[in-house]
């Protein structure tokens, strides 16, 4: 036995441990059950996520009279459970057939999930597929189909009349099972009598599940940007759709290499299909060294083509893993990817995008700049820098905080300041935000007496008061000595005892009494 096969069973204790997880709920309304695109990763239950998987393309019509081979209903737990004992985490499947009706084609993909949710294995359903054989698509679609290939019709409009209302059909029926991985436009899909054509139907069909289904990622399914004809800049038009890419790399070839497309584009990368013939001699060492490759690059998945645990007909001669056709190296394979399951089953932390949406307040209070900004997805902390310019040197002015806002109390009255952000968490620390202007209120600072001689309409920043007392629009503040004091109309928390500062007009009722109609009120510590 090679030292692959070995590694069987030195893995096996841990793989029984990792593995022996909670069902995925069948249904749910909790957004942490369903995998989400953020950072360049996949994001399931909080944490990021990366995995092994296969391609099991028949799988939701195992067992029906109409499918192609020697297929038993029994084979999805049969291949499902293998997958669960290896450690994989994602299965490929193809759910459309020629011969099948909507709803077998419906039901099918429910008994799938049904037994993939409980050996805790998620499903990208490939919606339909780019070659004419063997039939992996909607009934009454082989009228678009010229030498094999889905024709300028079915791009044009053609995939209005049998495709879209499948795709509708199995995105309602299934738009709140967290088992679906993700939707999956098509397999391996181009026009390569126009490659530009493929644009409008792809935005077509992504908005059309989005807008049933706001679960689930959407993935377009080519094989790689230059598979389906398209420039750098068709492909950023494409997966701006798209929650992640795919690629497909046989026999260790990099020509499809879109790793640095996904770089640019912060979408993660998933090695959909991957394969070696069997011309290579060592197909399992040869697969580790590609795992380990894509995995340096980046890529958050791999996924054998080919997987076939039951011998039913659906796996693949050349470039399939199974205990039949390739039993020579099924215990090496097991092993490399037991291995590569154990390796990704955790992911580091990445660190977190910077915040957005930073504003830095304008004269609104007196005695400070108030700094708010939106949160950073998985940012645990944040922190405030501030320069006397765009260009000048950044100084960090606010400890590493949880709080989404940060009061600048040693600005200069009067004076603009230039306000950025960083996010971090365990992985890191995010890049400078970009930056917003702030700057204290200019009025003119004075005591309550002083406020108390001002004509109506001026604008002061009254300080030095104390609060005396507190009504349900309005409070009383006093100088120190109970000497001077002036109303302040405000309903916001003050309580009796409490020093403010109080930007805000004066103004005299018909009562008499001098008020202030405030713009801020600040409670010193």
């Amino acid at each position: 036995m090679s030292s692959l096969a070995l590694t069987l069973c030195a893995l096996s204790f841990f793989v029984t441990q990792t593995c022996a997880l909670a069902a995925i709920p069948r249904y749910s309304t909790n957004p942490d059950d369903f995998v989400r695109s953020r950072l360049q990763h996949f994001w399931v239950n909080g944490q990021p996520t990366r995995f092994v998987g296969y391609n099991v393309r028949g799988l939701a019509h195992y067992g029906a009279g109409y499918f192609f081979g020697d297929s038993q209903a029994s084979d999805r737990e049969t291949n499902l459970a293998y997958m669960e004992s290896v450690g994989a985490k994602v299965a490929r499947i193809f759910v459309a057939y020629r011969f099948a009706t909507t709803q077998a084609i419906s039901d099918g993909l429910d008994a799938a999930l049904q037994v993939a949710s409980q050996h805790n294995i998620r499903l990208i359903v490939a919606l339909t597929d780019e070659y004419y054989n063997p039939n992996f698509y909607p009934p009454g679609d082989y009228i678009y189909y010229t030498d094999g290939l889905l024709n300028q019709s079915f791009f044009s409009s053609g995939y209005q009349v049998n495709y879209l209302p499948l795709v509708q059909t199995l995105v309602t029926r299934f738009k709140d099972d967290p088992t679906v991985f993700a939707w999956q436009v098509g397999n391996e899909l181009k026009c390569p009598w126009n490659p530009g054509q493929i644009l409008p139907f792809s935005h077509s069909v992504a908005v059309s599940i989005r807008a049933i289904d706001e679960n689930h990622m959407v993935s377009f399914g080519t094989a790689g940007r230059a598979f389906s004809g398209l420039s750098t800049s068709q492909a950023t038009v494409l997966y701006a759709d798209y929650d992640f890419l795919t690629i497909h790399v046989y026999n260790g070839d990099e020509g499809l290499d879109d790793s640095g497309l996904a770089n640019q584009l912060r979408k993660p990368l998933l090695v959909s299909e991957a394969g070696f013939d069997t011309d290579n001699p060592d197909r399992p060492a040869a697969t580790n060294a590609d795992i380990a490759k894509w995995v340096g690059r980046g890529a958050r998945g791999y996924m054998n083509w080919g997987l076939m645990v039951a011998d039913n007909g659906d796996g693949d001669d050349i470039f399939g893993i199974d205990p039949f056709n390739h039993a020579y190296d099924w215990a090496d394979y097991t092993a490399v990817y037991q291995q590569w399951a154990a390796a990704l089953s955790t992911t580091p932390m990445p660190a977190p995008d910077p915040p957005t949406g930073i504003a830095a307040s304008r004269g609104t209070w007196g005695d400070r700049v108030r700094i708010a900004w939106n949160e950073s997805f998985a940012a645990t902390e944040y922190a405030v820098f501030r320069a006397g310019s765009i260009t000048g040197g950044k100084t960090q002015i606010s400890p590493w905080q949880s709080a989404r806002t940060f009061d600048d109390t040693t600005a200069t009255r009067g004076t603009s300041y230039w306000y950025w952000l960083k996010a971090r968490n365990s992985g890191g620390q995010s890049g400078y935000s970009p930056y917003d202007q702030g700057y204290t209120s200019s009025a003119p600072e004075m005591s309550i007496a002083q406020a108390k001689s001002q004509p109506n309409g001026v604008t002061a920043f009254v300080t030095g008061g104390i609060v005396s007392a507190v009504f349900g629009d309005r409070f009383h503040v006093q100088q120190s000595g109970r000497y001077a004091g002036i109303g302040v109309t405000w309903s916001g928390t003050v309580n009796v005892g409490d020093h403010a500062n109080i930007l805000g007009t004066i103004s005299a009722p018909t009562t008499g009494e001098r008020l202030l109609t405030p713009t801020s009120v600040s409670i010193l510590p």
